[in-house]
């Protein structure tokens, strides 16, 4: 669908069809724009005439899809207009409330997002969805972080988190993302021990989580316990089989090929004229997981380490990288 042909038929009806622009929003995320600049262009061009428009056909699911299109672009500000003004027609929607209490956190005008949470406060919690606990707990530590508070004042937010926590998981038992609420608030306050316990009770309890996997992978990596983080990957990279991927598949394999190598540098020092047949095997299967992590991953930083510790082992073991 040509931007100029949804443009135009905005101002021809001075009606704005949501579905369309959301239809458009999509094929250009889905297309890598060379010129980022006629890219951006249109994304505000889009916008400015959803924003003019009186008369906007549409849903709150639609005004959530177009905002989260323009977040992912780094648009958060545009992102929150769109909401105000899916608001406006729809004051109640959990998912709008929530979404712009996510998204102003990277704004500077944050102080608005505090009328926004009241309302969201007022709605009773078994109508909250996923979305309504996360955003609302995230937004509560920002404000610990950003706003100049007393010490009573953030006992007291402290004390709202807290009992969000306890009602995320009365309230959405199955879903991990509360058990990852409830973890990441331990690790605000230090709690370590506490965080992985919790991390722990959500794979002891859950078929699926793979949230939760990675992240406790992650903190064994941290420790050193690289036979333990990689149990926890395998089960993630099963886990993680969704219609609508919940984490960063190419992470799960670079983490993978990260303790794979550190496990192989223990011996690789003994070498000597090269790898045996059997760490031949073992370097092919590090290099295996470096494939699908380079092709997938977005994030430059960790190729170039990719693509460093690739060269390491070939230089210590004498066996070649063929990124196929």
């Amino acid at each position: 669908m040509e931007y100029h042909i949804v443009l135009s038929a905005i101002e021809e009806s001075r009606r704005c069809q949501l579905d369309q622009i959301e239809q458009l929003l999509s094929e250009m995320t889905n297309n890598d724009y060379e010129d980022k600049q006629e890219k951006n262009k249109i994304l505000l061009l889009l916008a400015d005439a959803l924003l003019q428009c009186d008369n906007c056909i549409g849903t709150a699911d639609s005004y959530h899809n177009v905002a989260v299109a323009y977040a992912r672009e780094d648009a958060e500000d545009i992102a929150c207009k769109i909401l105000e003004k899916g608001l406006k027609q729809f004051p109640h929607s959990v998912d709008l409330l929530a979404d712009y209490i996510k998204y102003i956190i990277s704004c500077t005008d944050f102080n608005n997002a505090l009328p926004k949470y009241d309302k969201l406060a007022t709605i009773p919690k078994n109508r909250w969805n996923w979305r309504a606990f996360t955003f609302s707990i995230d937004y509560l530590f920002a404000r610990v972080e950003r706003e100049e508070l007393d010490e009573e004042a953030i006992e007291s937010i402290i004390e709202t988190i807290c009992k969000l926590v306890e009602e995320y998981k009365k309230y959405l038992p199955y879903d991990e993302k509360a058990f990852l609420a409830e973890a990441e608030m331990q690790r605000q306050f230090n709690e370590h021990d506490k965080e992985r316990a919790t991390l722990k009770s959500a794979i002891e309890q859950l078929k699926a989580a793979p949230k939760c996997l990675i992240r406790l992978a992650d903190i064994q990596y941290e420790r050193g316990d690289y036979a333990a983080a990689l149990k926890l990957i395998d089960r993630c990279k099963r886990d993680a089989i969704e219609p609508q991927l919940g984490v960063n598949y190419g992470y799960t394999f670079y983490l993978s090929a990260l303790c794979k190598i550190a496990t192989l540098f223990e011996c690789i020092n003994e070498l000597g004229g090269g790898a045996t047949d059997a760490m031949k095997a073992q370097i092919e299967d590090i290099f295996e997981d470096c494939r699908v992590a380079l092709r997938i991953l977005k994030i430059i930083r960790y190729k170039k380490n990719i693509t460093m510790l690739t060269k390491v082992i070939e230089v210590k073991s004498g066996v070649d990288f063929i990124d196929e």
